[in-house]
């Protein structure tokens, strides 16, 4: 530390002496920067390595003022801080002539980004002041500038070294220094009502799909009748497609500002009839099938304001930056409810799988990428030649609306960019650009990535539909850190086709054998539990050509639901019966769903496969999980476990 401070010192000595000899006018934002980057590099933050930090282009002043004539906000900040891939916050520079300690303007916009990514803190500064902005409750454009923030002026940075350190060291925010900052009871926190990002967004989410189901209903009342599985499925159809676009938008793909076009048209015909020929010529795959039934609804228009309110300003979210994974949690609180007919009314209900816990709580990311590092290991995959990682076969066996597979893509993506950078084989130059800084997957890379690799299912009809719009998410991600879309392929032809069709609706743990155990399902008193059962036989329904080719997966990794099932079951009584006669592992105790999966899971495997999944530690210790154990230990099939004593690793929730 004493040796950062004093290269700070010596920086900011250096800094005042130039300053004392140029006119303020002289100093140009190109300067600012070459300042920001010596600092940051005392830090531990190297400019030039795009894994430590990106940088985004400098704007010219025509232009800026090209922004600004389309009321446009999309103008990034000036720096993304990345730890192992993943943006952790930002920070922004500005003129000498910006007044950051009063600036309301430049305050929403920081506090923004870094809300969007879900970020502890972001930073401001122009090497003259310094400002760190708590962006762990929801934004507002009204806000004072001085809410929330740390200000620092030059003259403070070197008796204040250790607030600075705390926050920019690269080693410590590696660590987790800022999130152990911002926490609930750090004293870093202005006491300001806090909200995560995904929870507020799934709010707003939820609000608007009960709505729109209220307006279809009315204005489509034949069409839907009461058909509650129909009209979930395309409400949810509606959201999905409305918030690929607008990410669309955000990324470059789609014009900026096309949905509040088609707004001043009248958004439903417009959008419509975009989805029907544009978006679908375009994109293709499942996210836009076109599908008849949504081309002849009615809806009107403005049921679609308090939407857009969500996507452009002065709303506190960025679309921009918004990460795939963030999405995919928004998700998954979001569908932890259900639209339901209730005395005549369209209600949202808790799904009976999460009642007990009142909603679902997400996987937190560093142990979704813990534990696909430890399944699939790396330096295996390496030493493969290009087309047998492609062969790789990884599946979620409860994806879910696609946390794990999210992650997958971006592992596997990353090993597959290692491989060609070391073999540079020509064979596989259509799925890689290299610019002069770094390789990225084209979308036709991508394309092949998810449609060999990747592989999901779920019980949950709107989550797998969530999980397809992931991957398709994943086509267009990261593409503003990239200037050549035309070698990357951006605007090819069905740039999503066969996105998705990896991911199966069906139940990971029934058969149509039910049939033979519980043969009453069959009759009518029974039809509602046989149709919410969900069937599907492995290698018929779907996979079929992994079970001929390679006998099963070679990978499996999820978080499989640990509840008692007959929690999880409360529709369907008939499953928790058909789960102890099925499963070995399961005739002892109570059965705890997590049980049966594992189970199944290593039935799906080749004989070299892997099985990596997130689970409680009482089934080491508990008569229900003693059939697993034996199954395990007396097949030798015990890798590694890693246990975490700390029992706040999922939000909200006590679990071991």
């Amino acid at each position: 530390m004493r040796e950062r401070k004093a290269a700070l010192k010596d920086l900011i000595e250096k800094y005042k002496r130039v300053r004392s000899e140029t006119n303020d006018k002289d100093i140009s934002e190109q300067t600012i920067r070459s300042w920001i980057q010596d600092f940051l590099q005392i830090f531990g933050w190297d400019t030039k390595d795009t894994s430590s930090i990106i940088q985004e282009k400098q704007l010219s002043k025509k232009e800026k003022e090209k922004l600004k004539e389309i009321d446009s906000t999309s103008n990034r900040p000036d720096y993304k801080l990345m730890i192992m891939g993943r943006a952790i916050t930002f920070l922004d520079t500005k003129n000498i002539d910006v007044d950051i300690k009063n600036s309301k303007n430049s305050a929403f916009q920081i506090k923004s980004y870094g809300w969007s990514i879900s970020a502890p803190c972001s930073f401001i500064t122009n090497f003259d002041e310094f400002a760190i902005y708590d962006t762990t409750y929801m934004p507002d454009a009204e806000q004072d500038a001085n809410l929330g923030r740390v200000y620092l002026t030059i003259d403070e940075y070197i008796d204040k070294f250790d607030l600075l350190d705390d926050h920019l060291n690269r080693e410590k925010v590696s660590s987790g220094i800022l999130e152990r900052l911002y926490s609930d009871d750090s004293d870093m926190r202005q006491k300001i009502p806090k909200i995560s990002t995904d929870i507020a967004f799934a709010e707003k989410l939820s609000k608007f799909r009960l709505t729109l189901g209220n307006a279809i209903l009315q204005h489509n009342k034949q069409a839907i009748n009461t058909n509650i599985e129909l009209l979930s499925y395309i409400v949810q159809m509606i959201i999905n497609r409305i918030i690929f676009i607008r990410v669309c938008e955000a990324r470059n793909v789609e014009k900026d500002g096309l949905l509040l076009e088609f707004s001043e048209n009248g958004f439903w015909n417009s959008f419509k009839h975009s989805s029907y020929n544009d978006f679908f010529t375009h994109y293709d795959g499942p996210l836009f099938d076109r599908d008849i039934r949504l081309h002849k609804l009615i809806v009107p228009d403005e049921i679609f304001g308090g939407l857009l309110q969500l996507f452009y300003y002065p709303s506190p979210y960025r679309f921009d930056v918004i990460p795939t994974t963030l999405f995919s949690n928004i998700y998954e609180i979001f569908l932890a409810k259900r639209l339901e007919f209730y005395r005549g009314q369209l209600i949202e209900i808790i799904k009976p799988e999460y009642s007990k816990t009142n909603g679902v709580v997400s996987t937190p990311q560093f142990l979704v990428q813990d534990l696909i590092k430890r399944t699939i290991i790396k330096s295996e995959l390496l030493d493969y030649d290009i087309d047998k990682i492609f062969d790789v076969k990884i599946l979620d066996f409860a994806c879910g609306s696609g946390a794990f597979i999210v992650e997958l893509f971006d592992y596997m993506q990353s090993i597959l960019i290692e491989k060609y950078s070391l073999s540079k084989d020509a064979n596989f130059q259509d799925y890689f650009y290299v610019s002069d800084d770094r390789i990225t997957m084209t979308i036709e890379g991508k394309r092949k990535l998810i449609s060999s690799c990747i592989h999901g299912i779920d019980i949950d009809a709107e989550a797998v539909e969530v999980a397809r719009m992931s991957l398709a998410l994943k086509i267009i991600d990261d593409l503003l850190d990239y200037e050549d879309y035309k070698h990357i392929g951006v605007y090819g032809y069905q740039i999503l086709n066969k996105i998705g069709e990896n991911i199966e609706h069906g139940n990971t743990l029934v058969s149509d054998d039910i049939l033979d155990l519980h043969p009453e399902i069959v009759h009518e008193e029974n039809s509602h539990q046989y149709k919410a059962l969900n069937l599907f036989n492995w290698g018929e329904d779907g996979f079929d050509d992994i079970f001929d080719l390679k006998d099963g997966f070679d990978y499996i990794v999820g978080n499989p639901p640990y509840v008692e099932a007959k929690h999880m079951t409360g529709d369907i009584p008939i499953m928790h019966s058909y789960l102890k006669k099925k499963y070995l592992s399961a005739k002892k105790g109570k059965i705890d769903l997590l049980i049966p999966f594992i189970e199944r899971g290593l039935t799906l495997l080749n004989a070299k496969g892997r099985l990596g999944v997130i689970v409680q530690n009482r089934f080491f210790k508990n008569e229900y999980g003693e059939g697993l154990r034996e199954l395990i230990s007396s097949n030798q099939m015990l890798s590694e476990v890693i246990t975490f004593d700390i029992n706040n690793i999922f939000k909200d929730r006590i679990t071991y």
